[in-house]
C-alpha cells in the first residue's frame, strides 16, 4: 500500500502532437493543481510537432520536462517514453486537449492510497462546459470494441458509488503505480492510440489487478466530440485492427478460438451495413462503377492490418497468458459485455450476432446477466402538468427504476423530479442526441405515436419497445371530427401511416388491456408480424405483445389542506362535491349531466359539479359546455370549470370530492380505451358513476365501487347520483375494496412484462423479415403512397424468403393490391 505521508511523487505525462492550441490551457491547469510542487513533475513527450508546440514549451513553460522525439510514434509509445525517462512513485497520463480540476490529482492519489486493491484509477471526463459525459466508465463488446455509455449526454453523479470498478481507464486522464505500469508492459506501442487504454485495463484485470473510476476527479476535454461513424479513415482502421489485437492478447484459449471467427464475420456485416443501399445503374450494357465507402474500406483495412501483425500479437499473448491470475468468467461476470457496438449497425447485425453466439459455448464471456438499462422516451414535456402519454411514461420509468437503470427523455421543460431516474431533454430534430442516449441503454421504449416521428429509432440494432397503450388512432378520429374534411383526411391517413411504421419497427409491443392486445394483435397480423418466426419463438405471442395496464401509485394519497370546500368561491364546506376528472371530447355526456343536475338542485341545492378542463378558449368542447351550464343557470353556482392541478398535487381534488362521474357515448375507441383519469379515483378510494364499455367500468361493477349506467339511461343516471348523494358513508364502507384493487393496480405490478423482457432484451424473432421500417417513413404521410411502399417492401421480401413466408406475404399483397385498385 502506498504510504499516505509524505504524498507520493507523481509524473504527469502529456503526449503531444501539434497540440499547441490547447497545450497551454492543459499545462496551466496542471501547474495549478492542489498538490505539493516538490512531489509533482510534468513531462510533455512531443511527437515531432510542426505547429510551434516546442517553442511554446520553451518560452512559456520552462519548468516542464520535455522529450522531443524525431518522429510521430503515437500517444501509446510517447506515454511509455515519459514513464521510462523520469522515475516517480506514480504516473499520470493526460491528453493535451484536457484541462483538470484543482483537486483532480489529489482525488486520484487518495483513491489509490485508501484501498490497496486499486491498481489504476481513472477520472470522469466531461466536455469543455462540464455538462456532458466524455468518459465515466466503459464496456466492451465481445469483439473488443469499446462502448462508452452516456457519452455526449449530461453527467449524473452517483452518490452511492463515488468510486467503482471499471474494466478500463481512459488514457486522457488516469493514474497508476509506475512499477505496475512498467511491469505489465505499459501501453502497447503498436496500437498507436485507439483502444490502447482498453487493452491496458483488460490486461490489468487478467493479471489480477483492478481498475476504478473516481467520480470526484474531474477533467474537461475541449476536443470536438466525434461520433464513431464520423472518425477519420485512418482512425477507423486502427479501431478495427486494435479490437482484434485486444481479443488475441487477452482472451483465454477456449474463448479466443470460438469468438475470433465470429468477430470477423460480424466485421463483414458492419462493412455491409456501410454500403449504400442503392447502386449506380448499368450504363450502355455495362455495370457502372461502384465506389467503396471509406467506412467499408476502413473495416477491411483494419482486418488486414490485424492479420499482418499476427505474429507479434501472438508473442505478446503468450506473455499475458503465462501471467494470467484471473479467468475470463470472473472478469466478464463483473463486467458483462455490451450487446451492440457504439455505431448502431442495425437490426440485421443484431440478429446475426445473436445467431452466431447461439452456436458456440461461450457463456463464460457473453452469458452473464447484467442489470439492464432502458431509455424511455416521452412524447410530451414533463412539466408541472402531464399529458396522459407523459404520465404513462413518467410512471413506467419511475417504477422500472427500482429494478434497473432508467433514462427518461422528454422535450422541454422537465420540472418533475425523481432521484432514481436520469432525466434528459431531447429535440426530435437532433437525432445525434437521441442516439447518444440510446448508447447508454440496452433497449428503448417509446409510444407508437412517437416512433413514427423519429426515424433514428427504426433500425437501432437494439430492441425497440413500442407502447400501444394509448389508443391514439381512435382519439385522433374524435379530435379530427371538428376539423374541415381535408384536415380530417390528412389526420386520418397520418395516424394509420404512423401505425404502419410502429408495427414494423417494434420488437416488443405493450398494450393497455386485454381488448387492446386483441386489437394490436390484429394490426400486427395484418402487417405480417404474426408469422411462423414469431409464432415459433413463443406460441402465446407474449414475447411479441404483452399487457401493461395503466396503474396507480403504490402509496395512498397524502392528505392536504382543502382546496375547494370552504375555499373556492361558491363551494361551501357542507356541499356535496361531484368531480369530472377527464377531458371533454364531446358535450353529449356532460351535457346530460347538467340537465339532470338542473333538476336535482331544487331538492338538493348543495350539489356542486366540477369539471377539470382547459382554460377558456383552449377547447371548443369545453367552451360549448360552459355555455350550456350558463343556459341552465348553473355556471359558477352549481357547475364549476376548474383548471387541473399540477400532477404532484392531483390528490387535492380527489380527497375533497364525494364521488366521480364520467358519462360518454359509445364510440369505436371506447372498448379499447383506458380512462386513466378515473384510475386516480380508485387510488383515492373515491366512488364512481360511469358509463360502460371499458375495463374501468368492469372494475366498478365487479368490485362494487359505485354504479355503471348506460349512457342513454337518463333515469338510471339520476338514480345513481341520488344514491351516492344520499349515502355519505358509502366511501368508507367501500374503502377496503378500493384499497385491494389499488394494490392490484399498483404500477410496480403492472410493469412486470417490461421487467421480464429487459432481463433478456432481444430483437424480434422476425427482425430480418421485417427489415428496416425507415423505408416506409419518407412516404408515410400520404397513406396510399405508404401502402404502395409497403407492397413493394413485401414484394422484395418475397423474392428472398422461404416458401412459407412467401405464401403469407403473397396473401397480404393480394388484399392490399385490391385496396389500391379500389382507391384508383
Amino acid at each position: 500500500m502506498i504510504a499516505r505521508s509524505p504524498l507520493p511523487s507523481v509524473n504527469v505525462i502529456i503526449p503531444n502532437r501539434n497540440g499547441q492550441s490547447s497545450l497551454a490551457t492543459c499545462l496551466s491547469s496542471v501547474l495549478s493543481l492542489d498538490y505539493p510542487a516538490d512531489r509533482l513533475w510534468v513531462t510533455v513527450v512531443d511527437c515531432h510537432s510542426t505547429d510551434g508546440s516546442l517553442r511554446l514549451l520553451h518560452e512559456s513553460f520552462p519548468a516542464v520536462q520535455t522529450i522531443a522525439l524525431s518522429r510521430d510514434v503515437g500517444p501509446s509509445a510517447a506515454g511509455n517514453r515519459g514513464v521510462q525517462q523520469f522515475p516517480s512513485d506514480l504516473v499520470a497520463f493526460l491528453s493535451p486537449t484536457v484541462r483538470v480540476d484543482r483537486l483532480w490529482l489529489r482525488s486520484l492519489v487518495a483513491a489509490l492510497q485508501d484501498d490497496p486493491q486499486r491498481s489504476c484509477v481513472s477520472s470522469v471526463i466531461l466536455d469543455e462546459d462540464g455538462t456532458n459525459v466524455r468518459f465515466a466508465g466503459g464496456e466492451i463488446t465481445f469483439s473488443g470494441h469499446a462502448v462508452i455509455p452516456g457519452r455526449g449526454v449530461p453527467f449524473e453523479p452517483n452518490p452511492l458509488r463515488p468510486i467503482r470498478p471499471i474494466l478500463f481507464p481512459n488514457r486522457a486522464a488516469m493514474l497508476l503505480q509506475r512499477p505496475l505500469f512498467l511491469g505489465c508492459g505499459g501501453f502497447d506501442e503498436d496500437y498507436y492510440a485507439a483502444l490502447c487504454d482498453v487493452d491496458l485495463g483488460w490486461r490489468l484485470w487478467v493479471l489480477g489487478k483492478q481498475v476504478h473510476l473516481v467520480q470526484d476527479s474531474i477533467a474537461y476535454d475541449g476536443q470536438a466530440l466525434l461520433e464513431p461513424e464520423a472518425l477519420p479513415y485512418r482512425d477507423r482502421v486502427i479501431v478495427e485492427r486494435n479490437a482484434v489485437w485486444s481479443m488475441v492478447k487477452n482472451y483465454e484459449e477456449q474463448h479466443l478460438r470460438r469468438l475470433l471467427p465470429l468477430a470477423t464475420l460480424l466485421a463483414s456485416q458492419r462493412a455491409h451495413a456501410a454500403i449504400p443501399q442503392t447502386y449506380p445503374p448499368a450504363q450502355n450494357g455495362t455495370e457502372a462503377e461502384t465506389k467503396v465507402s471509406p467506412a467499408v474500406a476502413a473495416i477491411l483495412a483494419g482486418l488486414r492490418e490485424a492479420g499482418n501483425g499476427w505474429s507479434q500479437m501472438l508473442a505478446r499473448r503468450h506473455i499475458v497468458q503465462l501471467r494470467r491470475q484471473r479467468p475470463d468468467r470472473e472478469i466478464f461476470a463483473r463486467f458483462p459485455v455490451a450487446r451492440t457496438p457504439p455505431s448502431f449497425p442495425g437490426r440485421e447485425y443484431g440478429v446475426m450476432q445473436k445467431n452466431l453466439l447461439s452456436t458456440v459455448e461461450v457463456n463464460d464471456v457473453v452469458g452473464h446477466k447484467r442489470t439492464p438499462s432502458l431509455l424511455v422516451l416521452s412524447p410530451d414535456p414533463l412539466g408541472s402538468h402531464l399529458t396522459r402519454a407523459a404520465t404513462r411514461c413518467w410512471e413506467i420509468a419511475g417504477s422500472l427504476a427500482e429494478e434497473m437503470g432508467v433514462l427518461l427523455a422528454a422535450p422541454d421543460p422537465i420540472t418533475q423530479e425523481n432521484p432514481a431516474l436520469r432525466l434528459y431533454t431531447y429535440d426530435a430534430q437532433e437525432e445525434a442526441t437521441l442516439l447518444r442516449l440510446a448508447t447508454a441503454a440496452d433497449a428503448v421504449l417509446a409510444p407508437a405515436s412517437l416512433v413514427a416521428q423519429l426515424p433514428c429509432l427504426h433500425n437501432l440494432g437494439k430492441p425497440l419497445i413500442v407502447d400501444l397503450g394509448d389508443t391514439f388512432i381512435g382519439e385522433g378520429l374524435a379530435r379530427a371530427a371538428h376539423q374541415p374534411p381535408a384536415v380530417q383526411q390528412k389526420l386520418g391517413w397520418e395516424a394509420v401511416a404512423n401505425l404502419d411504421i410502429a408495427a414494423l419497427a417494434g420488437d416488443f409491443f405493450i398494450a393497455g388491456n386485454e381488448r387492446q392486445r386483441d386489437l394490436w394483435l390484429g394490426v400486427l397480423w395484418s402487417h405480417g408480424r404474426i408469422n411462423p418466426l414469431t409464432y415459433a419463438d413463443e406460441r402465446a405471442l407474449n414475447r411479441l405483445v404483452a399487457i401493461v395496464p395503466p396503474g396507480v401509485p403504490g402509496e395512498p394519497p397524502h392528505p392536504a389542506e382543502p382546496t375547494l370546500k370552504g375555499v373556492y368561491p361558491g363551494i361551501s364546506a357542507e356541499d356535496r362535491l361531484i368531480l369530472w376528472p377527464e377531458s371533454i371530447q364531446d358535450t353529449s355526456g356532460p351535457g346530460l349531466l347538467l340537465e339532470i343536475l338542473s333538476e336535482l338542485i331544487a331538492e338538493r341545492p348543495h350539489i356542486k359539479l366540477c369539471f377539470l378542463v382547459e382554460e377558456e378558449g383552449e377547447s371548443p368542447e369545453a367552451d360549448d359546455l360552459r355555455r350550456m351550464a350558463d343556459q341552465f343557470g348553473l355556471l359558477e353556482k352549481n357547475a364549476f370549470f376548474l383548471a387541473p392541478l399540477p400532477y404532484n398535487e392531483r390528490q387535492r381534488y380527489l380527497l375533497e370530492a364525494d364521488f366521480v362521474v364520467h358519462l360518454q357515448q359509445s364510440r369505436i375507441e371506447t372498448g379499447f380505451a383506458c380512462r386513466t383519469g378515473l384510475l386516480n379515483a380508485i387510488w383515492a378510494s373515491l366512488p364512481l358513476v360511469v358509463s360502460p364499455g371499458d375495463p374501468l367500468a368492469d372494475w366498478v361493477s365487479t368490485h362494487e365501487l359505485g354504479h355503471v349506467v348506460d349512457a342513454d339511461d337518463r333515469e338510471g343516471w339520476a338514480k345513481a347520483l341520488i344514491s351516492l348523494l344520499d349515502d355519505p358513508d358509502f366511501r368508507e364502507r367501500a374503502r377496503p375494496r378500493f384499497q385491494a384493487l389499488a394494490g392490484e393496480l399498483a404500477w410496480e405490478n403492472q410493469i412486470r412484462p417490461i421487467v421480464e423482457f429487459m432481463y433478456e432484451p432481444e430483437l424480434a424473432a422476425d427482425a430480418l423479415v421485417v427489415g428496416d421500417a425507415t423505408r416506409l417513413a419518407a412516404g408515410a404521410r400520404e397513406y396510399p403512397q405508404a401502402l404502395q411502399r409497403t407492397v413493394q417492401f413485401w414484394q422484395d421480401q418475397v423474392e428472398q424468403r422461404d416458401e412459407l413466408i412467401e405464401r403469407i406475404a403473397k396473401h397480404r399483397l393480394v388484399r392490399w393490391l385490391g385496396i389500391l385498385r379500389e382507391q384508383e
